[in-house]
């Protein structure tokens, strides 16, 4: 009996999550990123290489949308053409991850590069990932068209992911686009 229940809510569908039309939503911004929620999902633009100060707002942009969703959440993190973080920008991120795992579905990390400097940032974040040991979670891809098909599949479940895929990409596509030229108020 106690399998049988076991199975009844590994078959129950994945709560309806909402995405307005108007896309992701700013949370907050700062030199080196830009962070917004969008249903979901906190989606964050790298524009610089983060330090230990900017890791706070990383940080409260997941943990506050977590408060509204405690099923879990999605991350999704595109980081432009930069270098890799200061010493002290990596450690705050490692122990930011480590500590905020339990609130996050998966999350997708996609270095906005090209060649050598795209394999580095890979690289990287391999190694963020080996750091918190959530391999299953998570996923770094060349492009947000590569790992968005298994994001929104762990996020919505496989119907809602073929239903709602192109619309969140394309509002995360936007939203990169859009912040990646965002020069300060």
């Amino acid at each position: 009996m106690v399998q049988n229940l076991a199975m009844k809510d590994e078959a129950r569908p994945a709560p309806r999550i909402e995405f307005a039309r108007g896309g992701p939503q700013i949370f907050r911004r700062d030199a080196a990123s830009s962070y917004a929620w969008w249903g979901n999902v906190a989606v964050v633009l790298g524009r610089q290489p983060p330090t230990a100060e900017h890791v706070v707002n990383y940080r409260a942009c997941i943990v506050e949308l977590s408060k509204q969703y405690p099923q879990g959440v999605g991350l999704i993190t595109v980081v432009n053409d930069t270098s890799t973080p200061e010493p002290t920008g990596r450690d705050a991120m490692v122990k930011m991850f480590r500590e905020i795992w339990p609130t996050i579905t998966a999350a997708l990390f996609v270095p906005n590069a090209d060649g050598f400097k795209a394999a580095v940032m890979r690289s990287v974040m391999g190694a963020f990932i080996l750091a918190t040991g959530q391999r299953d979670r998570v996923r770094v891809e060349r492009s947000l068209g590569a790992g968005m098909p298994w994001l929104t599949q762990k996020l919505l479940g496989q119907q809602a992911a073929r239903e709602r895929l192109q619309l969140i990409q394309a509002g995360v596509s936007q939203f990169c686009e859009t912040e990646s030229s965002w020069k300060g108020a």
